[in-house]
C-alpha cells in the first residue's frame, strides 16, 4: 500500500489542484479553465475544477479495482468519464475546453510505473538518486506570449496591463496548440492525448513524489532548493517549502524579479513511500 509521508494542498481562489491514493494508483491534478469567459459549467466553482473532479473520480474507481492495467488506460477511461459527464453538464461548448495536466503512479513488480501528461511533475527515488519527469511543453512553446511578458516587464510596465495584454494571446495559444499536432497535450475530452503521454518505470523506487506546476515553481523560478532531496524529507517539509514559496510571491507581487504569469498559482505536493503488504512478502519469500 502506499503510505503517505508528506503533502500539501494549497489554493489561490479557487482551487483546481487535486491528489489521491487509492490502492497501488496514486495521482495528482492540476485544472486549468479556458481562458475565455463563457462558462460551460456555471454551477461549478470553476470549469477547470469540474474536470478535475471528474478524473479524480475515476481514478478512485480504477484504484479500487486493484487491476494490472496501463496507466494509459486508466488515463483513456477517465478522459471517457468526463466526456460522458460533459454531454449532461455543460451548458455549451467553449472556444476551449477546460483542461488538466496529470501525474500517474502505480506500484508494479520491482519498479514505480509512471504517466506524466503536461506540465505536473514526479519524481521517482532509488537512494538518494532521484529522476524528475515533466512536459512542458505547453510553456516551452508559448513563445509570442512568454516574449510579451518579459519585455513588459523590462520595460517596467504595470502587472496590470501586461496580464490584459496577454489575455488574447493566451487564448490564441491555447486554440492553435492545445492537443494538436506540432502543439502540447493535456486531459481534456479527447482520448487521443494519452497517446502523447510521458510513460516508463523508475526502476528499484519504493518512493515518489508528485507536484503540480504551482509547487514546483520552489524550484523553477524561484530556486528555493538545489535538489529533490528535500522533497523526501517529511515532517511536513512540503508545506514548510509551500509556505516560503507564497511568501516569495507575495514579496514578488509584481513578478519583476521572477518573471511569471501571474504573481502566485495553487500548489499541490505529495510524497508516498510503498509499503509491501503481507501478501507481497509471503510472495517475495517463496522466490
Amino acid at each position: 500500500m502506499w503510505e503517505i509521508i508528506d503533502q500539501v494542498l494549497l489554493g489561490d481562489g479557487v482551487n483546481e489542484d487535486a491528489w489521491g491514493v487509492e490502492g497501488n494508483l496514486a495521482w495528482v491534478v492540476d485544472g486549468s479553465s479556458s481562458v475565455s469567459s463563457e462558462r460551460v459549467v456555471p454551477d461549478w466553482e470553476s470549469d477547470g475544477r469540474w474536470l478535475v473532479d471528474r478524473l479524480c473520480e475515476s481514478f478512485t474507481q480504477s484504484g479500487e479495482a486493484s487491476s494490472d492495467e496501463t496507466l494509459e488506460l486508466v488515463l483513456g477511461r477517465a478522459i471517457q468519464f468526463a466526456a460522458t459527464c460533459a454531454v449532461e453538464d455543460w451548458t455549451g461548448t467553449p472556444p476551449v475546453q477546460p483542461s488538466a495536466a496529470v501525474g500517474l503512479v502505480r506500484k508494479v513488480p520491482g519498479a514505480i510505473a509512471y504517466l506524466v501528461l503536461a506540465d505536473v511533475s514526479i519524481i521517482g527515488r532509488v537512494g538518494r538518486e532521484a529522476e524528475e519527469v515533466s512536459d512542458q511543453r505547453a510553456d516551452d512553446g508559448n513563445v509570442t506570449a512568454r516574449n510579451a511578458l518579459l519585455s513588459g516587464v523590462e520595460d517596467g510596465r504595470p502587472m496590470a496591463e501586461i496580464r490584459r495584454e496577454l489575455e488574447p494571446l493566451l487564448l490564441a495559444h491555447r486554440l492553435d496548440a492545445m492537443n494538436q499536432p506540432g502543439g502540447y497535450w493535456v486531459a481534456s475530452l479527447d482520448e487521443e492525448a494519452v497517446a502523447h503521454a510521458l510513460s516508463g518505470e523508475f526502476v528499484g523506487a519504493s518512493e515518489v513524489a508528485l507536484a503540480t506546476d504551482g509547487f514546483m515553481r520552489s524550484v523553477r523560478p524561484f530556486h528555493l532548493i538545489s535538489d529533490f532531496d528535500r522533497l523526501f524529507a517529511g515532517g511536513g517539509t512540503l508545506g514548510e517549502l509551500a509556505l516560503t514559496l507564497r511568501k516569495m510571491e507575495r514579496e514578488d507581487g509584481d513578478c519583476r524579479e521572477f518573471p511569471r504569469w501571474n504573481e502566485s498559482d495553487d500548489l499541490c505536493a505529495v510524497h508516498l513511500r510503498w509499503q509491501q503488504d503481507s501478501q507481497e512478502l509471503s510472495g517475495l519469500g517463496g522466490h
